[in-house]
Parts: C-alpha cells; structure tokens; sequence
C-alpha cells in the first residue's frame, strides 16, 4: 500500500503500476485501486484465504520448507513476542522489514511461548532442540523488539525487558550511549 502510494498518479489519484497477484501480473485499474483502498476486514480475511491457495503461498512454503528448523528453549520464561510475532531477520539487509526470505543468511524467529521459541535458518548447525542462556535470550527478544510494529508482549514487566534489551545492544555495539 505504502509503495503503490509513492507511484506517480494518473487523473483520478490512481497509482500508475503493475503488482503481482496470484502469481500474475496486474495493471492497477480505478476500480482495482478503490477496493485495494476500501478494504475492511473481510475484505483482508478473502485477501489472506486467497492468498493461501495461490502458487505465492507455494513458493514461501517451499522456501521454508528448504531451510533448517530448530527449537529453541530459554532457561527462564524470558521470550517476548509482539503484535506482530514473526520476526525476519537479515544482517545484510537490516534496514528492510522483509529481508528476503530466499536468502540465506535470514532467520525467521516465531515465539510459541515464554520459554519456546522456532528458529528457522539456513546458516545453524547443531541439535534441532537448543537449550540457551540468558544472554541469548535477550540478544532474541532485541531481534523480536527492533522488528515489532506496535506492541511487545511479556510475562515480564516491560521496563525490565527493555533495559536488558538497551543493555545488550550498548554491550554488543549496536547502538552508542548519548
């Protein structure tokens, strides 16, 4: 939505461009763009049923099915998980929120609880069922907390999560103290 309102406009505000849907490529009609625009949330439960039987949702799944799956375990009850609970993760390509799901240095976290998480990559070795530190722990929820939208999700108190996550970041030279 965002990128097709950058796109120059014909006479009616209409974006001019070509998307993809269902594995095809579509001009954007008027009529096109006020259903994109005027769409609720029936409209965006059709969108995502739609969207699961089209060849799009072949080809992610093929994806990850091609990557390695692991299950991470936090010795305390410290995963967070957010609004939005799928994390990608691309230190090549940090800037993006959808780093590109084909490559190979992208890790897909998705927290299950506080204490399970799914890791999926093509870059870990090791046993497909992890037991981590503490540490690791917060390095995850720093990864689930600079990609979530709005709203972070804890058993613990907030405050105490984001200065683990301030700390960790300032430790590992992510970010600089003012």
């Amino acid at each position: 939505m965002k990128l097709l309102s950058s796109c120059p406009t014909d006479q009616h505000g209409v974006p001019i461009a070509k998307i993809v849907i269902g594995g095809k490529e579509t001009i954007v009609t008027r009529k096109l763009w006020d259903d994109i625009t005027n769409a609720d949330e029936n409209d965006d439960q059709w969108s995502f049923v739609h969207y699961i039987n089209s060849k799009s949702f072949d080809f992610v799944a093929d994806c990850l099915l091609k990557k390695n799956w692991y299950i991470l375990k936090s010795e305390n009850d410290g995963f967070i998980t957010s609004d939005d609970p799928v994390c990608m993760w691309n230190k090549d390509n940090f800037s993006s929120r959808n780093p590109g799901i084909r490559k190979a240095k992208t890790i897909i976290l998705f927290p299950l609880t506080p204490r399970f998480l799914i890791k999926i990559d093509e870059v870990s070795k090791g046993d497909r069922y992890q037991l981590i530190t503490r540490d690791q722990t917060i390095k995850v929820n720093a990864m689930i907390w600079i990609t979530t939208p709005r709203f972070m999700i804890s058993p613990r108190h907030p405050d105490i999560v984001h200065e683990e996550i301030g700390n960790a970041m300032l430790d590992s030279g992510f970010i600089q103290p003012s």
